[in-house]
């Protein structure tokens, strides 16, 4: 049976993972091997983290970046996922779930790679975010992934992690790419912060809720944290 090989980046936040190992076991259809990449900062997070997955028996790695860069931890995955050899990889935040019975390996076979597209604005470049991106072993041949930025000619124009991937899909047909329904929901009041304040993002049968590291300052982020997980709670 084919399987699917999921690297989730971990950052110091212990329940989005014990809860996307809960909904992940739940709601994806897929044979698949999830391992938990730890990319945390103190010591004490990754401690708690390594002790989560040995209690849901997943599989740890401590990322080796000395700056903990998320760019820096999606490569050990990558090199990781290249020495397994699976049919099929795939590469998520920590902070995304499904949300009911889905399968990934039917919508990766489509074009050889699923997620959701991005472009470099100064360059046009496509490429995949890298929260939420899969392929297929036989789409990628001998071609590495690279999940560094796009560097440009001013640091303005420098790309977003992931975007040194579009020389992967410089002569692909989008087209092909199955294109989930996307859109946007709100968790509380909305504010001038943005969605990393008061919602979340969703992809198909997923929801993202793209700052679960806290890696934006926002009102009462234990407020929003504490409706999201009730959110988690009834799916």
């Amino acid at each position: 049976m084919e399987r699917l090989d999921l690297y989730s980046i971990a950052f110091e936040r212990t329940w989005l993972i014990e809860q996307q190992i809960r909904l992940l076991r739940k709601h994806l259809l897929d044979d698949f091997r999830y391992t938990v990449v730890d990319n945390s900062r103190d010591e004490a997070s990754a401690q708690q983290i390594h002790a989560l997955c040995g209690r849901w028996g997943v599989c740890y790695r401590r990322s080796p970046s000395a700056t903990y860069s998320h760019h820096d931890a999606l490569n050990f995955a990558a090199t990781h996922a290249r020495n397994e050899q699976r049919e099929y990889i795939g590469f998520l935040d920590h902070d995304i779930f499904p949300t009911e019975p889905t399968s990934l390996i039917p919508l990766i076979d489509e074009a050889g790679f699923y997620g959701v597209g991005q472009r470099h604005g100064p360059s046009g470049h496509l490429y995949l975010w890298p929260g939420f991106c899969f392929f297929k072993r036989d789409w990628l041949g001998d071609r590495r992934l690279n999940f560094d930025g796009i560097r440009g000619d001013t640091k303005r124009d420098d790309g977003d992690t992931g975007s040194a991937n579009w020389p992967l899909f410089a002569e692909e047909g989008w087209e092909h790419l199955y294109k989930p329904s996307h859109g946007y929901k709100a968790i509380r009041e909305p504010d001038s912060y943005g969605l990393q304040s008061w919602g979340y993002e969703v992809i198909g049968p997923w929801v993202h809720f793209s700052n679960g590291s806290h890696w934006m300052t926002v009102p009462s982020p234990h407020q929003r944290d504490q409706l999201l997980a009730n959110l988690l709670a009834e799916l």
